[in-house]
Protein backbone atom coordinates (compact mmCIF):
# COMPACT_ATOMS: atom_id res chain seq x y z
CA UNK A 1 0.00 0.00 0.00
CA UNK A 2 2.79 2.36 0.98
CA UNK A 3 4.59 1.47 -2.24
CA UNK A 4 1.49 2.31 -4.33
CA UNK A 5 1.08 5.61 -2.51
CA UNK A 6 4.70 6.50 -3.18
CA UNK A 7 4.33 5.74 -6.87
CA UNK A 8 1.20 7.90 -7.16
CA UNK A 9 2.94 10.79 -5.38
CA UNK A 10 5.94 10.59 -7.71
CA UNK A 11 3.66 10.62 -10.74
CA UNK A 12 1.83 13.74 -9.54
CA UNK A 13 5.12 15.58 -8.92
CA UNK A 14 6.45 14.62 -12.38
CA UNK A 15 3.28 15.96 -14.04
CA UNK A 16 3.59 19.24 -12.12
CA UNK A 17 7.21 19.68 -13.24
CA UNK A 18 6.26 18.94 -16.85
CA UNK A 19 3.49 21.55 -16.76
CA UNK A 20 5.95 24.11 -15.41
CA UNK A 21 8.37 23.36 -18.25
CA UNK A 22 5.81 23.88 -21.02
CA UNK A 23 4.44 27.18 -19.70
CA UNK A 24 4.90 30.15 -22.02
CA UNK A 25 7.98 32.16 -21.17
CA UNK A 26 7.43 35.25 -19.09
CA UNK A 27 6.75 38.39 -21.11
CA UNK A 28 9.29 41.17 -20.61
CA UNK A 29 8.93 44.81 -21.46
CA UNK A 30 10.73 45.61 -24.72
CA UNK A 31 14.09 47.27 -24.21
CA UNK A 32 14.37 50.62 -25.92
CA UNK A 33 17.25 51.00 -28.38
CA UNK A 34 20.27 52.66 -26.77
CA UNK A 35 22.26 55.30 -28.66
CA UNK A 36 25.79 53.92 -28.44
CA UNK A 37 27.38 56.37 -30.89
CA UNK A 38 30.53 57.65 -29.17
CA UNK A 39 30.55 61.37 -28.58
CA UNK A 40 33.41 63.29 -30.23
CA UNK A 41 36.27 63.75 -27.84
CA UNK A 42 37.07 67.35 -26.98
CA UNK A 43 40.63 68.14 -27.96
CA UNK A 44 42.45 70.28 -25.43
CA UNK A 45 45.91 71.78 -25.11
CA UNK A 46 47.75 72.27 -21.85
CA UNK A 47 49.71 75.44 -21.17
CA UNK A 48 53.15 74.97 -22.76
CA UNK A 49 56.31 77.07 -22.46
CA UNK A 50 57.91 77.11 -25.91
CA UNK A 51 60.87 79.44 -25.19
CA UNK A 52 62.53 80.49 -21.94
CA UNK A 53 65.99 81.92 -22.55
CA UNK A 54 67.81 85.24 -22.85
CA UNK A 55 65.34 86.96 -20.45
CA UNK A 56 62.48 86.10 -22.81
CA UNK A 57 59.66 83.71 -21.97
CA UNK A 58 57.01 82.63 -24.49
CA UNK A 59 54.07 80.47 -23.42
CA UNK A 60 51.20 78.99 -25.40
CA UNK A 61 48.27 79.21 -23.01
CA UNK A 62 45.47 77.61 -25.07
CA UNK A 63 43.86 77.22 -28.47
CA UNK A 64 40.59 78.19 -30.10
CA UNK A 65 38.89 78.46 -33.49
CA UNK A 66 39.61 81.67 -35.37
CA UNK A 67 38.23 83.18 -38.57
CA UNK A 68 41.49 82.48 -40.47
CA UNK A 69 42.09 79.08 -38.87
CA UNK A 70 42.99 77.48 -35.51
CA UNK A 71 44.49 80.05 -33.17
CA UNK A 72 47.00 79.54 -30.38
CA UNK A 73 46.78 82.02 -27.52
CA UNK A 74 50.18 83.23 -26.39
CA UNK A 75 51.78 85.13 -23.55
CA UNK A 76 55.15 86.77 -24.25
CA UNK A 77 57.25 88.27 -21.46
CA UNK A 78 60.28 90.42 -22.28
CA UNK A 79 62.56 90.85 -19.27
CA UNK A 80 65.45 92.00 -21.45
CA UNK A 81 66.45 95.58 -22.15
CA UNK A 82 65.73 95.35 -25.90
CA UNK A 83 62.53 95.30 -27.93
CA UNK A 84 61.98 92.11 -29.94
CA UNK A 85 59.52 90.46 -32.35
CA UNK A 86 58.54 86.79 -32.37
CA UNK A 87 58.04 85.37 -35.88
CA UNK A 88 56.89 82.03 -37.32
CA UNK A 89 55.16 81.11 -40.60
CA UNK A 90 55.77 77.38 -41.10
CA UNK A 91 54.34 74.51 -39.07
CA UNK A 92 54.17 70.72 -39.17
CA UNK A 93 50.64 69.69 -38.19
CA UNK A 94 49.94 65.98 -37.70
CA UNK A 95 52.99 65.24 -39.84
CA UNK A 96 52.01 67.58 -42.71
CA UNK A 97 53.80 70.83 -43.52
CA UNK A 98 51.29 73.69 -43.22
CA UNK A 99 51.54 77.46 -43.53
CA UNK A 100 50.48 79.80 -40.77
CA UNK A 101 51.42 83.11 -39.21
CA UNK A 102 52.64 84.53 -35.98
CA UNK A 103 54.29 87.94 -35.64
CA UNK A 104 54.20 89.60 -32.25
CA UNK A 105 56.23 92.61 -31.07
CA UNK A 106 57.15 93.02 -27.40
CA UNK A 107 58.83 96.08 -25.96
CA UNK A 108 61.60 95.80 -23.38
CA UNK A 109 60.22 95.10 -19.92
CA UNK A 110 56.70 94.47 -21.25
CA UNK A 111 54.28 91.54 -21.39
CA UNK A 112 52.00 90.94 -24.40
CA UNK A 113 49.14 88.51 -25.07
CA UNK A 114 48.43 87.70 -28.72
CA UNK A 115 47.83 84.75 -31.09
CA UNK A 116 49.49 82.80 -33.88
CA UNK A 117 47.34 80.80 -36.27
CA UNK A 118 47.26 78.11 -38.97
CA UNK A 119 45.82 78.69 -42.45
CA UNK A 120 42.43 76.97 -42.58
CA UNK A 121 42.53 76.58 -46.39
CA UNK A 122 45.76 74.56 -46.22
CA UNK A 123 44.32 72.52 -43.33
CA UNK A 124 41.27 71.70 -45.44
CA UNK A 125 43.37 70.74 -48.47
CA UNK A 126 45.42 68.38 -46.29
CA UNK A 127 42.29 66.84 -44.77
CA UNK A 128 43.23 67.92 -41.25
CA UNK A 129 40.09 68.10 -39.13
CA UNK A 130 41.59 67.82 -35.66
CA UNK A 131 44.92 68.77 -34.12
CA UNK A 132 47.19 66.12 -32.68
CA UNK A 133 50.69 67.63 -32.79
CA UNK A 134 51.72 71.08 -33.93
CA UNK A 135 55.38 71.93 -34.47
CA UNK A 136 56.54 75.48 -35.02
CA UNK A 137 59.42 75.42 -37.51
CA UNK A 138 62.19 77.97 -38.02
CA UNK A 139 60.84 80.28 -35.32
CA UNK A 140 62.79 83.51 -34.90
CA UNK A 141 63.23 86.21 -32.28
CA UNK A 142 64.09 89.35 -34.21
CA UNK A 143 65.54 92.66 -33.19
CA UNK A 144 62.74 95.21 -33.41
CA UNK A 145 64.82 97.95 -35.02
CA UNK A 146 66.46 96.11 -37.93
CA UNK A 147 64.65 92.72 -38.02
CA UNK A 148 67.99 91.00 -37.42
CA UNK A 149 67.61 87.39 -36.32
CA UNK A 150 68.75 87.17 -32.71
CA UNK A 151 67.69 83.63 -31.81
CA UNK A 152 66.20 80.66 -33.64
CA UNK A 153 64.25 77.73 -32.21
CA UNK A 154 61.50 75.19 -32.84
CA UNK A 155 58.72 74.00 -30.56
CA UNK A 156 56.20 71.18 -30.28
CA UNK A 157 52.64 71.32 -28.97
CA UNK A 158 50.87 68.04 -28.20
CA UNK A 159 47.12 68.01 -27.68
CA UNK A 160 45.10 65.61 -25.55
CA UNK A 161 44.83 63.13 -28.47
CA UNK A 162 48.47 63.38 -29.51
CA UNK A 163 49.37 59.89 -28.32
CA UNK A 164 46.58 58.05 -30.15
CA UNK A 165 45.73 59.97 -33.35
CA UNK A 166 47.25 59.19 -36.77
CA UNK A 167 46.65 61.60 -39.63
CA UNK A 168 45.61 59.95 -42.93
CA UNK A 169 47.36 61.23 -46.06
CA UNK A 170 45.61 61.15 -49.44
CA UNK A 171 48.18 59.59 -51.80
CA UNK A 172 45.90 59.23 -54.82
CA UNK A 173 47.13 60.48 -58.17
CA UNK A 174 49.92 60.03 -60.72
CA UNK A 175 53.49 59.66 -59.43
CA UNK A 176 55.61 62.10 -61.46
CA UNK A 177 58.79 61.89 -59.36
CA UNK A 178 60.16 59.10 -57.17
CA UNK A 179 63.87 59.50 -56.57
CA UNK A 180 66.31 59.96 -53.67
CA UNK A 181 63.50 59.37 -51.16
CA UNK A 182 61.42 62.23 -52.59
CA UNK A 183 58.04 61.40 -54.11
CA UNK A 184 55.80 63.85 -55.97
CA UNK A 185 52.24 62.91 -56.93
CA UNK A 186 50.11 64.96 -59.33
CA UNK A 187 46.60 64.95 -57.86
CA UNK A 188 44.23 67.47 -59.44
CA UNK A 189 43.76 70.77 -61.27
CA UNK A 190 41.89 73.38 -59.25
CA UNK A 191 40.12 76.68 -59.89
CA UNK A 192 41.45 79.47 -57.65
CA UNK A 193 40.53 83.13 -57.22
CA UNK A 194 43.76 84.17 -58.96
CA UNK A 195 43.54 81.62 -61.78
CA UNK A 196 44.24 77.88 -62.02
CA UNK A 197 46.55 75.57 -60.10
CA UNK A 198 48.08 72.11 -60.30
CA UNK A 199 48.00 70.39 -56.91
CA UNK A 200 51.01 68.22 -56.10
CA UNK A 201 51.58 66.07 -53.05
CA UNK A 202 55.24 65.97 -51.97
CA UNK A 203 56.43 63.20 -49.63
CA UNK A 204 59.83 63.90 -48.06
CA UNK A 205 61.72 60.86 -46.78
CA UNK A 206 65.13 62.28 -47.75
CA UNK A 207 66.26 62.84 -44.17
CA UNK A 208 66.69 66.61 -44.68
CA UNK A 209 64.38 69.59 -45.11
CA UNK A 210 63.84 70.24 -48.80
CA UNK A 211 62.62 72.99 -51.09
CA UNK A 212 60.61 72.01 -54.18
CA UNK A 213 60.46 74.44 -57.10
CA UNK A 214 58.73 74.32 -60.49
CA UNK A 215 60.64 75.89 -63.39
CA UNK A 216 60.13 76.45 -67.13
CA UNK A 217 56.35 76.19 -66.89
CA UNK A 218 54.65 75.78 -70.27
CA UNK A 219 50.86 75.81 -70.77
CA UNK A 220 49.45 74.67 -74.13
CA UNK A 221 52.93 75.12 -75.60
CA UNK A 222 53.34 78.69 -74.27
CA UNK A 223 55.91 79.46 -71.54
CA UNK A 224 54.39 81.37 -68.62
CA UNK A 225 55.65 83.02 -65.47
CA UNK A 226 53.95 80.48 -63.18
CA UNK A 227 55.07 79.86 -59.64
CA UNK A 228 55.67 77.08 -57.13
CA UNK A 229 58.27 77.13 -54.36
CA UNK A 230 57.56 75.18 -51.20
CA UNK A 231 59.52 73.98 -48.19
CA UNK A 232 58.76 70.43 -47.08
CA UNK A 233 60.28 69.42 -43.75
CA UNK A 234 61.91 66.04 -43.30
CA UNK A 235 59.61 63.08 -42.66
CA UNK A 236 56.53 65.11 -43.61
CA UNK A 237 54.15 65.56 -46.52
CA UNK A 238 52.99 68.80 -48.11
CA UNK A 239 50.21 69.62 -50.57
CA UNK A 240 51.77 72.15 -52.96
CA UNK A 241 50.18 74.19 -55.72
CA UNK A 242 51.71 75.23 -59.03
CA UNK A 243 49.97 78.55 -59.61
CA UNK A 244 48.85 79.58 -63.11
CA UNK A 245 47.72 83.20 -62.99
CA UNK A 246 44.70 84.49 -64.90
CA UNK A 247 46.66 87.52 -66.10
CA UNK A 248 49.28 85.28 -67.75
CA UNK A 249 46.69 82.92 -69.19
CA UNK A 250 44.55 85.75 -70.55
CA UNK A 251 47.56 87.65 -71.85
CA UNK A 252 48.43 84.62 -73.96
CA UNK A 253 44.84 84.00 -75.13
CA UNK A 254 44.64 80.72 -73.20
CA UNK A 255 40.99 80.14 -72.43
CA UNK A 256 41.18 76.40 -71.77
CA UNK A 257 44.20 74.61 -70.30
CA UNK A 258 45.00 71.39 -72.17
CA UNK A 259 48.57 70.58 -71.09
CA UNK A 260 50.94 71.84 -68.42
CA UNK A 261 54.66 71.09 -68.61
CA UNK A 262 57.38 71.96 -66.09
CA UNK A 263 60.62 70.91 -64.45
CA UNK A 264 60.88 70.08 -60.76
CA UNK A 265 64.00 71.05 -58.83
CA UNK A 266 64.47 69.68 -55.31
CA UNK A 267 67.17 71.21 -53.12
CA UNK A 268 68.45 70.80 -49.58
CA UNK A 269 66.78 73.69 -47.75
CA UNK A 270 69.80 74.20 -45.49
CA UNK A 271 72.74 73.85 -47.88
CA UNK A 272 70.86 74.70 -51.13
CA UNK A 273 72.53 71.70 -52.78
CA UNK A 274 70.49 70.21 -55.62
CA UNK A 275 69.05 66.78 -54.77
CA UNK A 276 66.91 66.14 -57.87
CA UNK A 277 66.35 68.02 -61.12
CA UNK A 278 63.87 66.43 -63.52
CA UNK A 279 63.40 66.59 -67.25
CA UNK A 280 60.23 68.31 -68.46
CA UNK A 281 57.09 66.71 -67.03
CA UNK A 282 53.84 67.02 -69.01
CA UNK A 283 50.38 66.72 -67.47
CA UNK A 284 47.15 66.58 -69.47
CA UNK A 285 44.21 68.41 -67.97
CA UNK A 286 41.08 66.28 -67.58
CA UNK A 287 37.53 67.47 -68.03
CA UNK A 288 36.85 67.76 -64.32
CA UNK A 289 38.59 70.12 -61.91
CA UNK A 290 37.69 71.25 -58.41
Amino acid sequence: MKRLFALLLAAVMAMSLFAACVQEPAQHEPVEDQDTTPQPQEVTLSKTVIYDENDIKITVTGMKDGWLGPEFEMELVNNSDKDFAFSVNKFVVNGITIGGLGYIEVAAGEEVCDVMYLFSEEMETAGIETLSTVKGMDCCILGAENAETLYEFTFTLTTSIGAVFEQPVNREGEIILSRDEVTVISQTFTHETYGEAVRLLVLNDAGVDIAVEAKSVVVNGVELGAWMYDIVYMDTARYCELDLFSSDLGGNDIEKIETVSFQLVVTNNRTYETIVETEMITLTVGEETE
